[in-house]
Order: C-alpha cells, then structure tokens, then sequence
C-alpha cells in the first residue's frame, strides 16, 4: 500500500521542524516525509527490533 503525498512550500513538520520535503498526513498534519516514513515504519513493525526484558 503506497500513498502519494504532495510536498507543501514554506512548511514546517510539526515533529521535528524541519522545512525540507514537508506533506500533510491523512489526518492533515504537516510532517516531513522522514518522520512520516519513520512513523510509518513503526506502526508496521511495532517493537520488533526491541530487546524484551525476559
């Protein structure tokens, strides 16, 4: 599943406050498209790579 966003001029990402390749997500908030990816990675892969206590 692929998304095409269109990257927004004079944006601010509203996670890490970059201007570079800033877009609105689906829930129309601007984020830049490495905090989009990184998220995005995160909901699909959770705390895989985490180290569990045991």
């Amino acid at each position: 599943m692929s998304s095409e966003y269109l990257i927004l001029d004079d944006a601010e990402c509203g996670k890490c406050r970059t201007h570079d390749d800033v877009v609105m997500d689906e829930d129309g908030d601007l984020i830049c498209t490495d905090c989009l990816f990184e998220r995005s990675c995160e909901e699909m892969f959770g705390n895989e790579y985490d180290e569990d206590d045991e």
